[in-house]
C-alpha cells in the first residue's frame, strides 16, 4: 500500500516463461478462485483441467512477495456431446468455488457449460516395504518384520459427485450459500439452488425466459449469494441491470427484487454502449451491505438504500 492506493504489479507465469508468446488456446486460464485461507488458488483452463497451486513467500529478491507453487492437477471435465440439441459441449471450466474443508480435504466445486461436480483433494501417504539387502543369513532369530517406508506423499484427488444436467443454457455462476450446504448455479435464462447432498433434482429460483424466444432481449451475465444471509443472492444481466432477490419474499424470484440502474449514466443505446455495459460480474461485500458490479469500462458499489444511482463509480480506463 502507498498512499491508500494499492500497487499492481506483475509477480508469475504458470508455464514456461520462454513459450510465453506460443500458449496454446486450451491452457488459456478460464476462471479461479482462492480458498478462504488464501493459502490455496485453483485455476480452471479451456482444457478442462483444474490445478491448484499453494502460496508461499519467495525470497528471490529484496522484497519478499507470494509465490504459488504447483500441487496438483485434475482433468475436470471432458469434451462431451448434447444428443438433445446435437451440439458438442467444451471441456473449459467456467466456474470454480470453494467449499467448506473438513479435516485435512479440500473440496472444490466446478463446471463447464452444463456439468457440475465436486472434486475432493486429501493428504495420501504411499508406503512400501523395504526389502530385505542380504536373505542369505537370514534365519528364525535375525528374521523380523520388514519397515514401511513412506515412497510419496501429496494430495489425491478424487470425483465425489456430479450433477445432472438440467441446464438449458451455458452454466456460467457458481455461489456457496453461507450454511454450506446449497449452492446457486446460474446460466442465460435461469438461476437453479441445489443441494450439495442431492443430485436428483435442482429449485428454479429464476426463469426469463420469455414465451417466445424471439422477444429475447436480455440475458443472465452472473449470479452470487450473500456471504452473510442465505436469503439474499444478487445477479446481473446483459442490460447492464442488477438485482437483489430476498427468497423470504416468494418461492419464485422472476418478477421480484430491488433493481439496481445506474439513471444518471443513461447514453443513447446502440449495439456498442450494449458490450460495455453488460454486467460480468457482482459480489457482495464481505459485510452483506453493498454490492459491487464490473461492466468493461468500470467497476461501481451499490448501496440498496440508493438502486437510482452507484454510490461509487470508478473507471478502469
Amino acid at each position: 500500500m502507498s498512499n491508500n492506493k494499492l500497487e499492481w504489479k506483475f509477480t508469475q507465469v504458470f508455464g514456461d516463461k520462454i513459450t510465453a508468446e506460443k500458449v496454446s488456446d486450451e491452457d488459456i486460464i478460464n476462471a479461479m478462485s482462492f480458498d478462504s485461507t488464501g493459502k490455496y488458488l485453483a485455476l480452471g483452463d479451456k482444457a478442462g483441467r483444474l490445478i491448484i497451486f499453494q502460496r508461499s513467500i519467495s525470497k528471490k529478491s529484496k522484497k519478499n512477495f507470494s509465490e504459488f507453487n504447483y500441487v496438483t492437477e485434475i482433468q475436470s471435465h471432458y469434451r462431451d456431446f448434447d444428443y438433445l440439441k446435437s451440439v458438442d459441449v467444451d471441456e473449459k471450466i467456467n466456474c470454480v468455488e470453494w467449499l467448506a474443508p473438513q479435516n485435512d480435504n479440500m473440496f472444490m466445486l466446478t463446471t463447464n457449460d452444463k456439468t457440475i461436480k465436486i472434486w475432493k483433494a486429501g493428504n495420501k501417504s504411499v508406503k512400501k516395504s523395504e526389502k530385505f539387502i542380504n536373505r542369505k543369513y537370514l534365519n528364525e532369530q535375525s528374521l523380523g518384520m520388514p519397515k514401511l517406508k513412506l515412497v510419496d506423499q501429496g494430495l489425491c484427488p478424487t470425483l465425489k459427485r456430479t450433477y445432472p444436467n438440467l441446464h438449458a443454457y451455458h452454466i456460467n455462476s457458481l455461489s456457496i450459500l453461507q450454511d454450506g450446504q446449497n449452492f446457486l448455479s446460474a446460466d442465460d435464462l435461469s438461476i437453479y439452488l441445489w443441494d450439495l447432498e442431492s443430485v436428483r433434482s435442482a429449485y428454479v429460483l429464476v426463469d426469463i425466459k420469455p414465451e417466445k424466444i424471439d422477444d429475447l432481449n436480455e440475458v443472465i451475465t452472473t449470479c452470487t449469494a450473500s456471504p452473510i444471509n442465505d436469503n439474499n443472492l444478487v445477479y446481473g444481466t446483459s442490460k447492464a441491470t442488477i438485482k437483489l432477490l430476498d427468497l423470504r419474499e416468494g418461492a419464485t424470484c422472476t418478477n421480484r427484487g430491488l433493481r439496481f440502474e445506474d439513471n444518471n449514466g443513461k447514453v443513447q443505446k446502440n449495439f456498442f454502449t450494449d458490450i460495455v455495459s453488460s454486467i460480468s460480474d457482482a459480489k457482495f461485500t464481505a459485510d452483506g451491505r453493498y454490492v459491487v458490479s464490473r461492466d468493461f469500462m468500470g467497476v461501481k458499489t451499490w448501496d440498496p438504500k440508493m438502486p437510482k444511482a452507484p454510490l461509487l463509480n470508478t473507471i478502469l480506463y
